[in-house]
């Protein structure tokens, strides 16, 4: 396997492995609302932590980012925008209707990458692309028709997946960015968006609930705000930007197959035939995508002033 095979190979698992983690999201996400944690309190909250933790390190390292802020405002206002759109699309419509608009992403991820990177347009591109939305539709319900925005929440996911895609393209062209710089942007723009949304969101003369907070909530969040989101947000953006947006779509669809999974052992939430055909052509997806061989084309990255460190 030549170095750069095993590179597409190594960042296709990070990918993949983030997708598996926050399809798990709904674990912790519930054992916050148990606590009194409002939607776009928590991931406010998220974004707020991670912000902070990384603050020292951008300014400290403010030389190693300044030549590619333009890349990293980009990858943090399309990225950050995605994620806040998201979060509040599950608050404001049926979990079902986000998820499936949502990944409508690897369509979107493909045109982009066409357009604006110059990818090559495969045959098992769009069968792979085909086979994952497929899958998705067949595990949130096909018997419910192919979505069609209907309210303000369905319009949320539908844009987010828009936004993310865009911001897959990006992550693709700033490769000579700093991970750290990429982590700190997305973290930024996903919390000036959740703000913007929240306050919008917020009735006139309503006001945000705080939970009570005890030593238990503050330990469990900072654990999984700093423990399991930073990493998983970290490794996703640097496989991200080491692969063609669509694939990138595609191997996200495995947090739709971990979703379903957990919440079948874990809940009493069924997994039947339905779920199994579903699982199946999604995994059949990821397969096809993974093992194809690399279709040339022309990637345009962005390129940093000479004497400016990289990673």
């Amino acid at each position: 396997m030549s170095a750069t095979a095993a590179n597409t190979l190594k960042a296709s698992i990070a990918v993949g492995v983030s997708g598996a983690i926050w399809g798990c999201f709904w674990i912790p996400a519930r054992y916050f609302d148990a606590k009194g944690m409002q939607d776009g309190l928590v991931s406010t909250s998220l974004f707020a932590a991670t912000f902070v933790l990384l603050l020292p390190w951008a300014v400290l390292r403010w030389r190693q980012w300044w030549g590619n802020a333009r890349a990293l405002a980009l990858i943090g206002f399309w990225a950050g925008t995605a994620f806040a759109l998201y979060t509040n699309a599950l608050v404001l419509t049926e979990v079902v209707r986000t998820l499936l608009l949502f990944y409508l992403t690897p369509v979107w991820a493909t045109i982009f990458g066409v357009l604006m990177l110059g990818e090559r347009l495969s045959f098992i591109r769009i069968v792979a692309v085909l086979l994952g939305v497929s899958g998705g539709l067949v595990i949130l319900g096909l018997d419910l028709g192919f979505p069609v925005p209907r309210n303000s929440g369905d319009w949320m996911a539908l844009a987010a997946g828009v936004c993310w895609a865009i911001g897959s393209v990006y992550m693709t062209r700033a490769q000579s960015a700093a991970i750290l710089g990429q982590t700190f942007a997305y973290a930024f723009g996903a919390l000036v968006m959740s703000v913007v949304l929240m306050a919008w969101l917020t009735p006139a003369g309503g006001a945000i609930t705080l939970p009570p907070l005890d030593f238990e909530l503050v330990a469990a969040f900072l654990v999984f705000a700093l423990g399991v989101n930073l990493p998983c947000m970290t490794v996703l953006l640097w496989g991200a930007g080491q692969l063609s947006p669509g694939r990138v779509g595609i191997l996200l669809c495995l947090e739709m197959v971990f979703g379903v999974v957990s919440a079948a052992v874990l809940t009493e939430e069924p997994f039947g035939l339905r779920e199994t055909l579903g699982t199946a052509l999604i995994i059949a997806a990821v397969l096809v995508e993974v093992t194809r061989s690399a279709s040339p084309g022309t990637v345009k990255t962005e390129t940093q002033p000479a004497g400016t460190p990289g990673k």
